[in-house]
C-alpha cells in the first residue's frame, strides 16, 4: 500500500509510524518542513510541504503531488493549517491522527476562535480521526458539529525497553546525583512548567516529610527550560521555595537525558508523582507502569476508566491532602510491597499499550479506509478487540460504536432493547439531554444500575461523575 503522511517532522508521533510502516513493506511518501530520514530508507521518500501562506498555490500543488503518487490513504498527524488545506484540497481517504494538545485547549475559556472553526472544519472533512484517549471522541465531535468517526488507538511505545534489569544504571543514577541506595526516590517526570504541578508536588512532599519512616528524596527531571523562557522563572521559584521550606538536601534535579536512557530513570526511582491540570492518556504513565513503578496522579477525566483509575494511587485534582496521605502511605511501605502494588498497572500496559498493537491496527485501519469501509472497521474493532478483553480498547469501541453507528437516545434503548445489556449501556458517552453532562457518561452508568437495582454500584459511577463534573464547571 502507498501512504502519503503529513506532520512534524521533528515529533515520535510522526517518525515512528513511517519506519514502522516501511518495515511492513509500506510505500511511504512524507510531506514536511525537514527530512526525518536524511539516509536511505526502503519504501520512504520525501517532498517539501507546499507553503502554506499561499493557500491557492498549496492546495493546486498538493493536488499535484497526490496524483503523481497516488496513495491508498493520506494521514495527518496532529492538526493544523496543513490538515486543513488538505481537506480543501479534497485529498481523499483522510485519516487524521489528534492529541490532546490539538484538542483541550478549544475548550477553556477564551481560546482562539477563528482557529477552533478552522480545526472543526478540517475534523468534519476527514474520513477518520484517531485519538489518543477515549475522551477525546466526544470532543472532536462538538468542534466538527456533527457526530464524526473516531478510534481511540494509542501510539504506544516498547515495552520491552522498560520491563528489563537497570540495576547497575539505577545505582550509577543515584551516585551520580548523590542519592543514598536504599533512600525512597520520587520522580516528577512530566514536562517541566506550572501546568504539570510541580510546585504542588513540592509542597505537598514538604507536608509529607515529617511523616516518612523511610528516607526519601524527591527527583525533578527537568527538560523544555531553554525552549521556554517562562520555565526558566519557574525552575527559579521552585528552588527558592525549596530553600525556604529548608528542604534543599531532599530534592534533586536532573537535566533532560536522551531517549534510550528514560527507562534507567525510572528504575532508579520508586514512586511516580503527576498533577497536570490537564492531560489526555500520558505515555509517561505508561512508561512508569510498565518499569515497574508506582504511580501517585491526579484523577483528570481522560484517566477515567483506563489502566490509570484501575490501578494507579489515584487522587481528586485540587485535594492536595490526599496526595500527601499518597506520599506517605507509599513511602512507608517496603519495596516488596511497593512492587507488588506496582504488577497490574505494569501487566495492563504491557497488554495493551505495546506498539505492535498501534502497528496492527494503523494497517487495519488503512485497509478499511482503502477499501471504502470506515464503519465496517468499527465493526472490526467491536468484534475482535472486546471479545479479545482488551480493557482500554474495550471501552472506546463501544463508545465510539453506539457513538458513531446507532444514533439513538439513551431512552429509546433503555425502552425497546430489553436484550441490550449493561456492557453496552455502561460505555455510552452522550446523553442528549444534558450538555453539561454530554462529556461524562457515569451519571448515565449509574441510571442503568439503578434501574437494575445495584444501588451501591451506582453510587460508585455518580463519585465517578462528579469528579468529571467539577473539572467542567472549573474550566467555566
Amino acid at each position: 500500500m502507498k501512504i502519503l503522511t503529513i506532520g512534524p517532522w521533528f515529533s515520535p508521533h510522526t517518525q515512528r509510524p513511517i519506519r514502522w510502516l516501511c518495515e511492513n513493506g509500506f510505500e511511504v511518501c512524507f510531506l514536511g518542513d525537514n527530512n526525518p530520514f536524511p539516509t536511505e530508507m526502503p519504501g520512504y521518500s520525501f517532498s517539501i510541504f507546499p507553503n502554506t501562506n499561499d493557500v491557492i498555490e498549496a492546495i493546486s500543488r498538493l493536488q499535484s503531488i497526490y496524483n503523481q503518487f497516488r496513495p491508498d490513504v493520506v494521514h495527518v498527524h496532529w492538526i493544523d493549517a496543513r490538515a486543513w488545506l488538505c481537506v480543501q484540497a479534497g485529498l481523499k481517504p483522510l485519516v487524521l491522527s489528534v492529541w490532546g494538545s490539538d484538542i483541550n485547549d478549544f475548550f477553556i475559556p477564551g481560546c482562539d476562535t477563528s482557529f477552533r472553526l478552522g480545526v472543526g472544519e478540517t475534523l468534519s472533512g476527514a474520513d477518520l480521526t484517531i485519538i489518543d484517549a477515549p475522551t477525546m471522541a466526544h470532543k472532536c465531535s462538538v468542534l466538527a458539529g456533527k457526530e464524526i468517526a473516531t478510534t481511540f488507538l494509542h501510539l504506544g511505545f516498547d515495552t520491552s525497553r522498560f520491563n528489563r534489569d537497570y540495576e547497575q544504571a539505577a545505582s550509577n543514577w543515584r551516585e551520580r546525583l548523590k542519592i543514598n541506595q536504599d533512600a525512597v526516590v520520587l520522580l516528577s517526570p512530566r514536562g517541566w512548567g506550572a501546568n504539570n504541578g510541580h510546585h504542588k508536588i513540592l509542597e505537598a512532599f514538604n507536608n509529607a516529610l515529617p511523616k516518612f519512616e523511610n528516607d526519601a528524596v524527591l527527583l525533578f527531571k527537568i527538560y523544555n527550560r531553554i525552549s521556554f523562557a517562562d520555565n526558566l522563572i519557574y525552575e527559579m521559584e521552585i528552588r527558592r521555595r525549596a530553600i525556604e521550606l529548608g528542604i534543599s538536601d531532599k530534592i534533586r534535579w536532573m537535566e533532560n537525558v536522551p531517549d534510550n536512557q528514560v527507562p534507567e530513570i525510572f528504575a532508579a526511582s520508586d514512586i511516580v508523582i503527576n498533577y497536570p491540570k490537564k492531560d489526555t492518556l500520558p505515555i509517561t504513565l505508561m512508561e512508569a507502569a510498565a518499569s515497574g513503578c508506582c504511580t501517585i496522579t491526579a484523577l483528570l477525566p481522560s484517566y477515567l476508566e483506563t489502566f490509570i483509575e484501575h490501578h494507579l494511587r489515584c487522587f481528586t485534582p485540587g485535594c492536595d491532602d490526599e496526595l500527601v496521605a499518597a506520599m506517605i502511605e507509599l513511602v512507608n511501605m517496603s519495596p516488596l510491597q511497593r512492587k507488588t502494588l506496582a504488577l497490574g498497572a505494569q501487566q495492563e500496559v504491557i497488554n495493551c499499550f505495546d506498539e505492535k498493537m498501534y502497528i496492527d491496527g494503523i494497517t487495519n485501519i488503512y485497509k478499511a479506509l482503502a477499501n471504502g469501509k470506515v464503519k465496517n472497521y468499527t465493526k472490526y474493532n467491536l468484534n475482535n478487540h472486546f471479545k479479545n478483553g482488551n480493557t482500554v480498547q474495550k471501552n472506546a469501541i463501544w463508545q465510539n460504536f453506539i457513538e458513531v453507528m446507532l444514533r439513538q437516545s439513551v431512552d429509546a434503548y433503555l425502552a425497546d432493547n430489553n436484550d441490550f445489556t449493561l456492557d453496552l449501556l455502561e460505555y455510552i458517552a452522550l446523553d442528549r439531554r444534558n450538555y453539561t453532562l454530554s462529556n461524562n457518561y457515569y451519571f448515565l452508568k449509574a441510571k442503568v444500575l439503578l434501574a437494575l437495582g445495584r444501588v451501591d454500584e451506582a453510587l460508585a459511577q455518580m463519585r465517578k461523575g462528579q469528579i468529571v463534573l467539577s473539572q467542567i464547571q472549573n474550566h467555566h
